[in-house]
């Protein structure tokens, strides 16, 4: 059928990738490597290894991605599953690899791509997780959105990937429950884990997550909850400083105030993803940023010694959160740390 993901056998795989030569990566779900089609096609061949949960994982995402079709989801051009050993995934080759190799140099840098590309793959991301909530016959729950899951084409254009944790939720359900958390630590929302209840908003905690750090450049597991209550809870948008702030400054202080609204405790505080788009465009106001007591699980969650956030260290000349003036305080204690 025109658009489904085509069936390969393995013989051809090995073929396509040069008898899996060229690896882009790998991880605890196996390995990822380039190959080029007949036609000329460049793809990324996603070779999965591990238990029964790792087959599981690959026929879900088989399943989820072949009812998807929008610009920012990564697209499966194939699949082959020749037994337990032989289970592989063929997608598109996204030239510039993951977000996570753009907006970090390493744990403790931020990467030096602009704040114009930063916005639009934040907005592109959001998009294409309204789109899984929203757009689908049945409601797609991702539940691993993090930095190495976003892929970014040779235009910069963000699509998310990885769908092997995702669940489906019929749009009766109010609701999932889960039997052991999925996700990735840091990003995996309260109800989740202390309750194994799954919503589309647990997603938009995850999403809430990501915007941090595209927005700060540093990983979430180094910023400190002290850090956080002072970066999130201490707005710029009043009196006469405001009106100072260039338009990209105000974006940032607008996106930043997105994602507190997203790491709220309670998930019927949090916005949709629809209305996040929303916002984080400045089509409609911003709501009430939250309260420092509704982001208990969010502060209790990130490192607690203030001393291991201080070793951040951020180049000088990095002026992605300049506008807010507690990032700049924090900014020189890190540089006068070092």
């Amino acid at each position: 059928m025109a658009g489904m993901p085509r069936r390969f056998s393995f013989q051809e795989l090995e073929e396509v990738t040069g008898k899996f030569s060229n690896c882009l990566g790998n991880g605890g779900f196996g390995s990822v490597f380039k190959g080029l089609l007949a036609d000329g096609t460049e793809v990324a061949v996603k070779k999965l290894e591990g238990s029964n949960q790792r087959s599981k994982d690959f026929f879900a995402e088989v399943g989820i991605l072949a009812r998807t079709h929008h610009w920012n989801l990564v697209k499966l051009l194939g699949f082959c599953a020749q037994g337990p050993r032989k289970r592989l995934l063929v997608y598109e080759y996204m030239k510039n690899g993951s977000l996570e190799q753009w907006i970090f140099e390493d744990d403790r840098i931020p990467g030096n791509i602009s704040w114009k590309l930063r916005f639009n793959i934040a907005i592109g991301t959001a998009r294409g997780l309204n789109y899984l909530h929203d757009d689908c016959v049945e409601r797609i729950i991702h539940l691993d959105l993090k930095p190495e899951n976003v892929l970014l084409d040779d235009g910069f254009q963000p699509k998310i990937a990885d769908f092997g944790l995702s669940k489906l939720m019929d749009r009766k359900e109010s609701e999932l429950q889960l039997t052991t958390t999925r996700g990735t630590p840091g990003y995996v929302a309260p109800e989740c884990i202390q309750e194994g209840t799954v919503t589309e908003k647990t997603d938009v905690f995850g999403f809430g997550v990501l915007l941090l750090e595209i927005i700060t450049g540093c990983k979430n597991r180094n910023l400190s909850g002290d850090y956080l209550k002072d970066y999130l809870l201490v707005s710029n948008r009043n009196g006469s400083a405001a009106a100072h702030l260039s338009e990209e400054e105000n974006e940032k202080e607008r996106l930043k105030n997105v994602a507190a609204m997203c790491v709220r405790d309670d998930p019927n505080l949090r916005p949709s993803m629809s209305k996040v788009i929303q916002m984080m465009e400045g089509v409609t106001e911003l709501l009430q940023v939250p309260l420092e007591s509704e982001l208990n699980f969010f502060f209790a969650s990130r490192p607690k010694d203030q001393q291991r956030a201080s070793n951040v260290s951020y180049r000088s000349s990095d002026k992605f959160l300049n506008s807010s003036s507690s990032f700049t305080a924090f900014s020189q204690s890190s540089l006068n740390a070092r």
